[in-house]
């Protein structure tokens, strides 16, 4: 029998709940990263048909996140163009979700694994809030919960490897 040639898939071909390690470089500017904390080692598979809201993450205990420099995951570009968010739930002000959200953006103009480093510099204070949230900074100490939101029509997405990370200086000498 002939062998079919092989040619670009145009959907992932992975099922999702299997396990995946994906490595690759450090960003090459401002260090290297290190001290890795992983958040989820799973692909994340979300199919989504956006209305109103829709997305995926994950709800925290909450956590700590104050000693990293930022948070960075691997997403699986499908080159369409289209822009997604990352909303972080930080501390809240009572019970129920009344957590301060921040925000930042990303294009889906590449095609395959790509790492998203996201400083925590490049969030700002979301313009979508529960209500009764604090105003007071994005504090990193008590983060509830993260997403990944498409800004609009429908499709399936992947992420996998969500760290936390810091940046570690280069060490003079040695």
């Amino acid at each position: 029998a002939m062998k079919k040639p092989l040619k670009a898939p145009t959907a992932m071909p992975m099922p999702s709940a299997i396990s995946v390690i994906i490595t690759g470089e450090a960003p090459s500017s401002g260090g290297r990263l290190a001290s890795d904390t992983l958040i989820s080692d799973t692909v994340l598979r979300v199919d989504y048909q956006i209305t109103d809201y829709g997305g995926g993450g994950k709800d925290l205990t909450p956590d700590d996140w104050s000693a990293y420099d930022g948070l960075s995951f691997w997403f699986y570009g499908t080159n369409a163009g289209n822009t997604f968010r990352i909303v972080l739930s930080d501390n809240k002000s009572g019970p129920g979700d009344t957590a301060e959200r921040f925000a930042t953006t990303f294009a889906n103009d590449f095609s395959g694994w790509q790492q998203i480093v996201l400083p925590w510099e490049v969030f700002y204070r979301d313009g979508w809030q529960p209500g009764g949230e604090p105003n007071d900074g994005l504090t990193l100490t008590e983060m509830w919960a993260y997403a990944v939101i498409p800004a609009s029509g429908s499709g399936t997405f992947y992420i996998d490897q969500v760290k936390l990370y810091s940046v570690n200086a280069p060490s003079a000498g040695g």
